[in-house]
């Protein structure tokens, strides 16, 4: 019988943190619509898997090996990945260029989440759900994995507008965020951080259900508006208002320029760390979405769990939170409420994720989370010489000139990629 997580009325109206005058509390993730208002231009990168999959985490634990391990995406820093010892000038080094593993070559910023695991019964283990991989043989528990995007999990990397701001500066340089509950003890009460849907055909407008927590995608698989999807996608928003202070250490020694200070976020949820958080979420409806602060890139981080479809574990499928985004289905949306009368998520979901709470081993759904390192190839300074393709002139031409600039290009496409159109200035 199907066990149910009822969430607390107390979680259910939580307030708004607010943290010296700055809100805290994400606004809801919103994708725009009408150009010239800073509500449409966008960009996107997609990030095949690096070479590992490891317990590193050069932002949380620099120098040492991470409690919980993650996969990564983007910059694996000339070796098989970002390592425990890593430093900006290892991640900004134009060699890199050559090495990432974004589509976009000037996109040297590494990305990385929890190593995701899945259960197929109620009282089974959970095994690493990691296609694509191979488990080394050193006894390490270390996976190698390869970065085709058919058959590996891989990310597309959204950097767009905030809804009612165009953006007035690019993503600083060096900077580090921490989105997300990695020390989670029950569900979240809304999908504003982080959400889950099976993807969507964004050509035709079609949309899967936007949900707090992840859902069985089978009855999507075969929707004919949908062009394929690949399976379940989960969306990682960070914030997008930046004060234009640097308050952290730069992992590992100096940052940008041997300057030994970034700026950085990272989520309430983890206590001192968040104490001087030089971003935060934009304010939904509010003239000023940003109240006077810079408005930077709004990264949304979608990861795509490629062939996953089921995410049960007790043959009863997982339905999502709400059909209120699900637009051009061929089949009506159906919701946990309306399917099983029973509020609040379900406790049988299969999907779950490497955490500290558990010293490494799998953890809730809801511990989810992602890191960023900012080690993009910067270019010149913002403003209209277009300096193709980098983090400045996109910045500029996508986004303060609000325009749709979609997926970047990829420099070595293969048969089975997409065709990119080519990049803004050529």
């Amino acid at each position: 019988m199907r066990r149910v997580l009822v969430l607390l009325c107390a979680v259910l109206s939580m307030a708004a943190v607010v943290l010296a005058g700055r809100a805290l509390s994400p606004a809801p993730a919103d994708a725009g619509s009408s150009a010239g208002t800073g509500n449409s231009g966008d960009w996107i990168v997609r990030c095949p898997m690096t070479g590992e999959v490891q317990a590193i985490d050069p932002i949380m634990d620099p120098g040492m090996p991470a409690p919980h391990v993650h996969m990564f995406f983007g910059n694996p820093d000339g070796t098989d990945n970002v390592q425990p010892t890593t430093t900006f000038a290892d991640m900004n080094s134009k060699p890199n260029t050559k090495l990432t593993t974004c589509q976009d070559p000037s996109d040297t910023a590494a990305y990385w989440a929890p190593e995701s695991f899945l259960k197929t019964t109620v009282t089974g283990t959970a095994a690493p759900y990691l296609p694509g991989c191979t488990l080394k043989t050193d006894g390490s528990g270390n996976y190698t994995c390869g970065s085709d995007t058919g058959t590996t999990i891989y990310i597309r990397a959204y950097y767009q507008s905030t809804k009612g701001a165009a953006a007035d500066a690019a993503l600083p340089s060096g900077l580090i965020m921490v989105a997300g509950t990695p020390d989670a003890t029950a569900p979240p009460a809304n999908d504003n951080v982080i959400f889950w849907d099976c993807g969507e055909n964004i050509s035709d407008s079609v949309k899967t259900p936007q949900s707090i927590w992840p859902y069985d995608c089978q009855p999507y698989r075969n929707d004919p508006n949908l062009n394929n999807p690949s399976g379940l996608v989960e969306s990682i928003n960070f914030p997008s208002c930046f004060n234009g202070k640097k308050s952290y250490l730069s992992p590992n020694g100096d940052g940008p320029g041997g300057d030994t200070r970034v700026p950085g976020y990272f989520d309430p949820s983890l206590g001192s760390m968040s104490d001087s958080n030089d971003l935060s979420y934009a304010v939904t409806g509010a003239s000023s979405p940003c109240n006077g602060e810079n408005v930077v890139p709004r990264l949304s981080m979608r990861i795509h769990y490629v062939g996953l479809w089921i995410i049960n574990d007790d043959s009863e499928t997982v339905y999502p939170s709400s059909c209120a985004q699900a637009e051009g289905l061929s089949e009506p949306c159906e919701t946990e409420q309306q399917a099983y009368g029973t509020p609040g998520a379900p406790a049988d979901i299969g999907l779950e994720l490497s955490s500290s709470q558990t010293d490494g081993a799998p953890g809730p759904w809801y511990t989810e989370h992602a890191d960023y390192w900012q080690t993009w190839q910067q270019g010149k300074a913002l403003g209209p010489d277009p300096n193709t393709g980098k983090l400045n002139s996109l910045s500029y031409y996508c986004l303060v000139e609000d325009n749709k600039c979609g997926f970047m290009p990829n420099p070595n496409p293969k048969p089975t990629d997409p065709a990119y159109p080519p990049p803004p200035g050529q």
